[in-house]
């Protein structure tokens, strides 16, 4: 497993080129959700978690910074201003992946994975290296046995997996994940959240992923930004930002945050407010 502590980027990769989220407001027409949102900037190889209650927020934050929703202020992946370039340019940079993807499409998962290489020209390569590549990536996260089956005869959890592999073998700069592991089984999240962590490192990638179950956020993120009513509750480190007073504040749970005997980072709840 990887060590979070030893494997945090903050200082080695201080002078890369960081995702800077400025005075950021977002929402569905006339309904506002994210207002004048602010984030430490994130580095190059971080794993950066957002938790929160339902409709804190969370998918509309990362779907504004994807460009899929009109947003003011600022998105900078180092000196690149996000907000306002065209989708094809943004998703030169940034890629985002929705909780699973459409059930009907009759395409195999190899053709899927193999089709997001093609979505910019900076991916495309000749048949036989864009099938190789996606091979690898649907190895690594333990589904290559399902890259001849269609999509619409996937499982949720096997169709989440599938999306994660579109995303992943592109290699973007940042990786937007809207909850990947709601639909997967206790052996599938620890697998995909370890490959998150390790790929995010070995790629240099920036990861900004929301998650629910707070425990496996302690685990593999190396920040935590907690969110209620579209606003930041608490930023910072794990033992930072998950506290007996935040979950209060923003679950209404009184919980315990506690080390277990190997030392992971652990909240158990044991009622509500």
């Amino acid at each position: 497993m990887t060590d979070i502590a030893s494997s945090t980027p903050e200082n080695s990769m201080a002078s890369a080129p960081a995702l800077t989220i400025e005075h950021l407001s977002a929402g569905y027409r006339n309904r506002p959700i994210i207002k004048n949102l602010s984030l430490m900037p994130m580095q190059e190889g971080q794993v950066v978690s957002l938790i929160g209650p339902n409709a804190a927020g969370k998918s509309t934050l990362l779907r504004a910074i994807a460009g899929l929703l009109p947003a003011t202020g600022s998105v900078r992946l180092g000196d690149v201003e996000i907000l306002g370039l065209p989708l094809v340019d943004q998703a030169r940079h940034i890629t985002y992946t929705p909780q699973e993807l459409p059930q009907q499409i009759a395409l195999t998962v190899l053709e899927t994975v193999m089709g997001a290489l093609q979505v910019s020209r900076e991916n495309r390569q000749d048949v036989d290296a864009a099938m190789q590549k996606a091979i690898d990536v649907l190895e690594r996260l333990g589904i290559s046995h399902l890259a001849m089956e269609q999509l619409d005869r996937l499982s949720g959890g096997q169709r989440q997996l599938t999306s994660l592999a579109q995303t992943l073998v592109r290699e973007p700069k940042v990786l937007l994940l809207d909850e990947p592991i709601s639909a997967l089984d206790l052996h599938y999240q620890l697998r995909v959240m370890k490959e998150v962590r390790e790929i995010a490192a070995e790629k240099r990638m920036i990861v900004l992923v929301v998650l629910h179950d707070l425990s496996i956020a302690a685990r593999w993120s190396d920040r935590i930004v907690v969110l209620a009513n579209g606003a930041v509750v608490a930023e910072g480190t794990p033992q930072q930002a998950i506290t007996p007073e935040v979950l209060s504040d923003v679950y209404q749970v009184k919980a315990r945050v506690e080390s277990c005997s190997q030392g992971s980072f652990t909240v158990m709840v044991d009622d509500v407010v």
